[in-house]
């Protein structure tokens, strides 16, 4: 009886074991597939981005690049870009708002960044997912380009900037100005002395010329006098 009792306790040991062995052996499987799914915003953008040759486009301010941004199926690359280029152009042309009043607002699938209560751009987390970056660190870094973009603005177009500038420049045209006349002037008295050069040379071959027929003259003179006298005798 008590070594019947002892292996039916045995068995029953090898039957919980087994049966917790599978439970974490599911567990585990479940996790592990659980990591590598993306959210179905995720694979649609993948998805996308299969589809398109170049799912990205440039945002710009001012001619200068700040940040690419990915496009949606119902909102291309280049559209979006545009469209925060030209809400980024806004706020950096009015001076009432302040780089400062930059802020990144939460709400779960995606980050708004906005000027006070003017929106500038969105953050899709779902993208921030693809790229393999946190959602609040992407968005802090646009806002932080956007910022500095904004002040970078302001500086190129500030009143005194532009004096200064126009300043430059009417000293080089000025520069410039002075450089072409010399040089024009400096032609001039070039083509002045070689003139005078040619003249002087000319008037030498003048010279020999009418000496070469003067003694042409008086030679002609001797020989017909010579003739005139041999012929007397």
């Amino acid at each position: 009886m008590r070594a019947k009792a002892i292996g039916g306790a045995t068995g029953l040991c090898r039957t919980v074991a087994g049966i917790a062995v599978a439970i974490a052996a599911s567990t585990l499987l479940a996790r592990a597939a659980g990591a590598e799914q993306v959210s179905p915003d995720a694979s649609a953008a993948l998805r996308f981005e299969a589809e398109t040759e170049d799912p990205f486009a440039t945002v710009t301010l001012d001619g200068q690049p700040l940040f690419r941004v990915r496009g949606m199926p119902a909102y291309p690359a280049e559209r979006r870009a545009q469209a925060i280029s030209d809400r980024i152009a806004a706020i950096a042309a009015d001076r009432s708002v302040t780089p400062d009043s930059l802020a990144v607002v939460d709400e779960g699938a995606e980050s708004r960044i906005v000027a006070g209560d003017r929106p500038v751009m969105t953050v899709f987390h779902s993208q921030a997912e693809i790229e393999g970056v946190s959602p609040q660190a992407q968005a802090d870094a646009y806002r932080s380009r956007i910022a500095e973009a904004m002040r970078a603005y302001r500086q190129d177009r500030d009143p005194r900037r532009l004096l200064i500038n126009a300043g430059y420049g009417l000293v080089a045209t000025l520069v410039a100005a002075l450089l072409f006349l010399g040089l024009r002037r400096a032609r001039s008295w070039g083509a002045v002395a070689l003139e005078r050069r040619l003249k002087v040379r000319i008037e030498g071959l003048e010279a020999q010329a009418y000496r070469l027929v003067e003694a042409k003259q008086v030679w002609k003179a001797l020989q017909g006098l010579v003739t005139t006298i041999y012929l007397g005798a």
